[in-house]
């Protein structure tokens, strides 16, 4: 916390003000949480960028974007081509901080409103260009408590956290531990790459709680996974094979939920005799609904396409109207906005939410 005030009074010092989109260019380590609460706490909007992204990638993201400034130090300074940030954009090296008097150990006297920006997240683009989205902060804070609330999340619990910082799944994972006050086990970007390095982290840190790719998931025996209390599957399609990987005692949920939606948008807690694995229940403060091409509610059986609600939607893609006017939409009758995901979803007798799906094939 005091280098996360250090560093947001720097940036007030230099003149970022609320709503300033600040891009953070660090290696995994403590910098990047520093940086993330630094700017939340001056009403920025952060943007976490990966530090191996290719150059065409990470200079489309810093250019469309339109970052104010960039926080980044020595170690990932020279990993930049200075030439196409362009003069518009500050490039300030944390390493050059210092702090004058004790003052700027203390919290930041801003006031933060919850429709405020708190980050921007940058879909995959495996399939197009990739969309930058903008997250609020109520947003983020609902789902972080929802997940501390469902999981049980605790000072006890000791928290992998893999995710790469180009997807949010990141996010979840360190404001889970932040909010909850568990320990944070923030791997290096060569640990979170090697099955072998992640395996020994999870087995000699005690790692009670994770969140997995099902395709990360399925490379770990069965005995790393056996002291886990809670492990989520998320990013990917969830099958029914990955039960097996775990021990009775561990709590097993598949989350789903686009990036526009913040983060998670739905939970299941499987169980092993489970016939398929359902997307879940809504998050406290979040709608969905399943609806066919001409928007109507399908009836059991159907296959229609998932339209979420709630308080947990983005302020839409940047720089992208004709997309915001396609993928957000207002529900005539109750005047509610959706953001329609593009995922089909098919509605079992029982309820479960069966994921089959996409209807463009686009990756996000």
């Amino acid at each position: 916390n005091d280098q996360a005030n250090q560093f947001a009074a720097f940036l007030i010092s230099h003149n970022i003000k609320k709503e300033s989109r600040v891009g953070v260019f660090f290696k995994r380590g403590p910098n990047v949480i520093a940086a993330m609460l630094a700017i939340l706490k001056i009403g920025g909007v952060f943007l976490l960028i990966e530090t191996n992204f290719p150059k065409k990638r990470l200079d489309f993201i810093i250019k469309d974007s339109r970052l104010t400034c960039l926080l980044t130090d020595n170690s990932t300074l020279n990993l930049m081509d200075h030439g196409s940030i362009g003069k518009s954009l500050c490039v300030f090296n944390t390493e050059n901080f210092s702090i004058i008097d004790n003052k700027k150990h203390q919290n930041p006297t801003v006031t933060i409103n919850k429709n405020d920006a708190a980050y921007i997240i940058y879909t995959s683009g495996t399939t197009g260009t990739p969309k930058g989205i903008l997250i609020e902060h109520q947003g983020l804070i609902n789902t972080l408590l929802n997940q501390i609330e469902i999981l049980k999340l605790s000072a006890a619990d000791n928290i992998l956290c893999s995710a790469t910082v180009s997807f949010d799944a990141s996010i979840w994972e360190i404001g889970g531990c932040l909010l909850s006050g568990a320990t944070s086990y923030l791997v290096n970007d060569k640990e979170r790459k090697s099955i072998k390095k992640l395996s020994k982290i999870i087995q000699e840190n005690k790692i009670s709680v994770a969140t997995l790719t099902p395709s990360i998931l399925r490379l770990f025996t069965k005995k790393t996974l056996a002291n886990l209390r809670v492990l989520v599957s998320a990013g990917e399609s969830c099958t029914t094979d990955l039960l097996n990987k775990i021990d009775k005692n561990c709590l097993f949920f598949n989350a789903y939920g686009p990036s526009e939606a913040s983060i998670c948008a739905t939970i299941n807690l499987c169980k092993r005799n489970n016939k398929i694995i359902s997307i879940g229940k809504p998050l406290k403060n979040v709608t969905i609904h399943l609806l066919s091409n001409d928007l109507r509610p399908i009836s059991s059986g159907e296959i229609g396409t998932l339209y979420i609600g709630g308080i947990g939607l983005g302020k839409g893609y940047i720089n992208n109207k004709h997309l915001n006017d396609n993928k957000f939409i207002i529900q005539e009758v109750t005047k509610e906005r959706l953001y329609n995901t593009g995922d089909l979803i098919r509605l079992h007798p029982d309820g479960a939410l069966e994921y089959i799906g996409r209807q463009d094939q686009e990756v996000n």
